[in-house]
């Protein structure tokens, strides 16, 4: 079971922060990787900057409510695959067929049991990799000059090299980078995405993990993987000999 949840990351939208961190420590235990929001919309940007293997989604939500971001989500290619579980106080059978018609593949009442929301979970994430869909961004595969990152298999290669040892974090920083080169990613957007808005920023966590990336990927690592002043990060797509 850990093998089959430890490189799943799964996104919390739920406006509630006593029940945000009842979530996440249970999906934590069970060796989820776990990403929050506070908010629908912010909740959309996660997806779309770094989509997650599955969304747990409140459906009353301050801003927009959770209908309309599944609806969002289910219109988008790069998150039409992902598995929604609604999670919610409403109990009328109306309001389950509405988070349906929406586009969720399952529902949770509230008060619920967090073995049963695991349970439900597991079965998701084991189903899209039944079904082979993959990660949720899209296309299984980034390609940016000689390095390939693979979402399905998790696996990233620098020409016919295999870049061994990544962390889920630093795969999920470097997934970041690569999708949005040339762009400079700050510090404050790579925590935010891969740890999550309800984790305070740490000076040198990012810091740390970008070097770690670096060394991993060898001696040109540093020229990949750009330190912009002032700025964060970006990923150069240069051929080096």
């Amino acid at each position: 079971m850990e093998q089959e949840t430890k490189s799943s990351r799964i996104l919390v939208i739920e406006d509630d922060a006593g029940i945000r961190e009842l979530v996440r420590t249970g999906l934590t235990l069970a060796n989820f990787q776990v990403i929050e929001a506070g908010t629908g919309e912010e909740g959309l940007n996660l997806c779309r900057a770094s989509p997650p293997d599955l969304v747990i989604l409140d459906l009353m939500l301050p801003d927009i409510d959770g209908y309309e971001v599944c609806a969002k989500l289910r219109q988008q290619s790069a998150t039409r695959s992902i598995p929604i579980i609604c999670l919610t106080a409403r109990v009328r059978t109306e309001d389950k067929v509405a988070g349906l018609e929406a586009g969720a593949n399952d529902y949770l009442t509230k008060p619920f049991e967090m073995m049963e929301l695991l349970a439900r979970v597991r079965a998701q994430v084991r189903e899209r990799k039944q079904r082979g869909d993959g990660s949720a961004g899209g296309e299984d595969t980034i390609v940016q000059g000689e390095m390939t990152l693979d979402r399905k298999s998790r696996v990233v290669r620098l020409g016919h090299r295999v870049i061994e040892d990544l962390t889920p974090r630093e795969f999920a920083i470097l997934e970041v980078l690569l999708k949005e080169s040339p762009r400079v990613v700050s510090r404050e957007e790579l925590h935010r995405t891969i740890w999550g808005p309800g984790n305070q920023l740490r000076s040198r966590v990012v810091d740390v993990h970008i070097l770690s990336i670096r060394r991993k990927l060898g001696p040109h690592g540093a020229a990949w993987v750009q330190t912009v002043s002032g700025g964060g990060y970006r990923f150069l797509n240069e051929k080096r000999a």
